[in-house]
């Protein structure tokens, strides 16, 4: 957090500098006072100058220094009380920081209409259009200044009631092209109907007086005068709650946009035959193939084998036998891997397969499984990097689409909708297989993709979540509809 610069550290010593130097010259004034009054009384005395000079000198030198001295106190007195101010502004600064930060748990929206008005009443009729046409005189200029004359007078400092002052975090207004005025109302605790009542009776408050009555006087492209009003004395102006939290349409409109099939993998125990679907075990090699080694010329543990027949999903060919092969890791957490695929249809080596002990090795897993693959929907976690990029594309949908919200205006999607990742998880059917192939990884701590391999390997070929640890294999959807297995990405992440 950036702090404003503190300047009471340097006035202190400054200060303390000051008395330091004033003792210092004080007495240094006093060795020399006698010195010096000796040679002005005998040089006075020898040119005969009027005594009453003197005195009246010698006063006026008495009086500065009184005064002089009077200050003193007064200066050390406030300093004192900066002391202590800053001790006591510490303290507060403190316990702020120490408080919990609260975050927007709704968004609600009021609507009510504005109409735009020709004719001054008085030399002219006064001529109500639709907010509809009305909008199509707008440029972007006057939709900023009508938002800005509600967001910038901070409206919410005029709610006279405390309790539900306190539970409002932020009120924005936006203009919108279906002919209606939206205040998006963030709140940190739910409203009870009277609060809800109170609210849109302040809102018709505002709009008929002060505010929103015949306060906006603007020119069309024409050049001819218009005002924009915000209440019409009549049956069909209204205000009113739109239906819905828009922070749960949010959540579901990144749920829509990221929904993808995949394919869990539940863990059989049973041994699986050399062509089966595994998690470890004996690998499918073709006659003449070499098992895969590490560049030690140890042989490396089957990760993982499926046949691609069995697996239905976006860009994965549907033939030949997927392997991953990963060796332990070693002490500084490096390891080596290989990616196969072969044809199922070829004649396959049975005996002289290097003997693993994996529970004698730092290995991913213990033991090797049969597996069933179970299909699922499955949804992008909010570590993944393209998350931020989903969420703003979701939240501009609901502006604009669904609450006609001018696209090329502000907004801070935090203040609307607040923290998205907590209703994510928390109010959704959100879906992330701990085991899977397709789909998604997610990461104990941060996402890889951008800096240590490409932000186009965007498939999880598989991902392997187990105890503090997740193994993920990435690769690009083109690659993958090649077969170019080769340019896996493969790693893991820990808590």
């Amino acid at each position: 957090m950036n702090k404003n610069p503190n300047y009471v550290p340097t006035f202190i010593v400054i200060k303390l500098l000051q008395y330091f130097l004033f003792i210092m010259i004080i007495l240094l004034l006093d060795a020399s006072f006698e010195v010096v009054f000796t040679l002005s009384m005998l040089y006075l005395i020898l040119t005969s100058v009027n005594v009453t000079l003197l005195f009246i000198m010698l006063g006026v030198s008495f009086v500065l220094g009184l005064l002089f001295s009077l200050l003193v106190p007064v200066d050390l007195v406030l300093s004192i009380w900066v002391i202590v101010d800053y001790i006591k502004n510490r303290k507060l600064y403190t316990n702020i920081n120490n408080l919990p930060q609260r975050d927007t748990l709704n968004s609600y929206v009021i609507e009510f209409p504005f109409y735009g008005v020709r004719g001054n009443g008085e030399e002219e009729e006064e001529k109500y259009i639709g907010g509809k046409e009305t909008y199509n005189w707008f440029d972007d200029s006057i939709i900023d200044a009508i938002n800005d004359s509600w967001n910038g007078s901070n409206m919410l400092n005029f709610i006279e009631k405390k309790e539900l002052k306190k539970k409002i975090k932020d009120m924005q207004l936006f203009v919108c092209k279906d002919g209606s005025c939206k205040i998006i109302v963030s709140i940190f605790e739910e409203l009870t109907v009277e609060e809800k009542e109170y609210l849109l009776d302040f809102v018709k408050g505002q709009a008929s007086n002060g505010w929103g009555k015949r306060e906006f006087d603007f020119e069309d492209s024409d050049g001819k005068q218009f005002s924009v009003t915000f209440w019409k004395n009549d049956e069909n102006w209204y205000v009113k709650y739109r239906d819905g939290n828009i922070s749960s349409l949010l959540v579901e409109k990144i749920k829509q946009l990221t929904e993808k099939d995949c394919y869990e993998i539940e863990l059989l125990e049973e041994t699986p035959s050399i062509k089966d679907n595994k998690i470890g075990g004996i690998p499918y090699l073709p006659v003449g193939e070499e098992y895969p080694k590490d560049n030690n010329g140890a042989p490396m543990p089957l990760l993982l084998q499926v046949n691609l027949k069995d697996i239905k999903l976006d860009h994965f060919p549907d033939e030949g036998i997927l392997e991953i092969f990963v060796s332990p890791p070693n002490e500084e957490y490096n390891f080596e891997y290989s990616v196969k695929h072969f044809k199922d249809d070829l004649e396959y080596q049975t005996d002289n397969f290097p003997n693993i002990d994996l529970k004698k090795c730092e290995y991913f897993i213990k033991n090797n499984y049969g597996i069933n693959l179970k299909k699922v929907k499955c949804h992008m976690p909010d570590n993944d990097f393209r998350f931020e990029k989903v969420t703003r594309e979701a939240a501009d949908n609901i502006m604009q689409n669904v609450l006609d919200i001018n696209q090329n205006s502000n907004y801070d999607i935090k203040k609307i909708f607040g923290n998205i990742t907590y209703k994510y998880y928390d109010e959704t059917e959100m879906y992330i297989p701990l085991i899977c192939i397709g789909g998604y990884t997610d990461f104990y701590q941060w996402d890889q993709r951008g800096v240590y391999t490409s932000e186009d390997k965007t498939e999880c070929l598989f991902k392997l979540s187990i105890e503090n640890v997740i193994l993920f294999a990435l690769i690009s959807p083109d690659d993958l509809k090649r077969k170019e297995f080769n340019n896996t990405y493969i790693n893991f992440d820990c808590d």
